[in-house]
């Protein structure tokens, strides 16, 4: 079987809102509203969803994170695409002005987010927040939040490197001349470890059911929605770029051959979050989460705690391949 490009789009692009529009329909269904802006749906009973969507502390928090997710997706992506030999000018100019301008948006949102977050509750809560000391306004633990998000980065790495490995075998090309820097490995392994020797593992991490279940709410927010658009995103640029169907080279099936990393990456991407799963259903993880308003607010509303992650990852993903692509031409 073979997808059509817009196949491989309606998938990476559909699944996001199909995801967010049921999120946004389960939300209705327990509040009896059809307009929520202003209505209370998160988990802490503090926040409405506007204030949800627009909750600069929690975003500052997630900033570290979504780096990793995002030099891993665009590694995972070059490793099977590789970058296009940028041939004119023209071409090479225009991946630099995208590298440029969603580099730069995304420097923007960072910066203007922890200025909103230091006018509301002073420059320390702000730094707090962007070195990992909080996961909830009420629980500051330095390094905290990192770890609050180990397994489920590790397994959005993993994640990524199968969904780009499956893309190429349903929609490989006779695609030719390009080139696939490994330096981008070294960054993203590099950035991940780096952080996790700073930030420092704990056996919470495998055993506390607060961070199981912190966890594989993760996995179930950034799988069916910031996976699908990030690879989406890069298969539009690249095809922009002037590279036939993304980029995808033909491969034999994805998990046949004698490839190492992506065998490693089939059995993490499944081991983690049927570990998570288990530890949450069997580890009293739901008792230890906010559930004082209900399933929908724990599990519905998180979506939309994510909404300027998945801007934010977006920027970044397309940024740092237009980049790669730039500097290599």
């Amino acid at each position: 079987m073979r997808l059509r490009s817009r196949e491989i789009l309606a998938i990476c692009f559909g699944l996001p809102v199909i995801v967010l529009s049921g999120a946004y329909a389960w939300l209705v269904a327990e509040h009896g509203s059809l307009l929520l802006w202003n209505v209370t749906v998160h988990e802490s009973g503090n926040y409405t969803l506007g204030e949800t969507i627009l909750y600069f502390r929690h975003f500052l928090r997630e900033v570290p994170t979504l780096i990793g997710m995002a030099l891993f997706t665009v590694a995972a992506y070059v490793s099977q695409a590789g970058v296009p030999q940028l041939s004119d000018a023209r071409t090479r100019g225009a991946a630099g002005r995208i590298a440029l301008y969603t580099l730069g948006s995304a420097t923007m949102l960072v910066l203007l987010s922890f200025l909103i977050a230091a006018r509301e509750y002073g420059v320390s809560s702000a730094l707090l927040d962007l070195g990992q000391w909080r996961t909830r306004d009420d629980l500051v633990v330095a390094g905290s939040h990192w770890r609050f998000h180990w397994l489920s980065s590790l397994w959005f790495a993993a994640a990524a490197i199968v969904a780009v490995r499956i893309l190429a075998w349903l929609h490989a090309s006779d695609a030719t001349g390009a080139v696939t820097p490994r330096g981008i490995w070294w960054i993203a392994g590099g950035y991940f470890i780096g952080l996790t020797l700073i930030f420092g593992l704990s056996r919470e991490i495998f055993l506390d059911p607060r961070y199981v279940g912190h966890q594989a709410r993760e996995i179930l927010t950034h799988g069916p929605v910031t996976l699908p658009l990030t690879i989406g995103a890069l298969y539009v640029v690249v095809s922009r770029l002037g590279y036939a169907r993304g980029g995808m080279q033909k491969s034999v099936a994805p998990f046949l051959s004698r490839d190492w990393l992506a065998i490693a990456a089939l059995v993490l991407s499944l081991a983690i979050p049927l570990g998570l799963a288990l530890g949450t259903l069997f580890g009293n993880a739901l008792a230890t989460g906010q559930r004082d308003h209900g399933l929908a607010a724990m599990v519905a509303a998180h979506f939309f705690e994510h909404l300027l992650d998945y801007v934010l990852t977006l920027l970044m993903v397309i940024g740092a391949y237009a980049l790669v692509a730039w500097r290599r031409a």
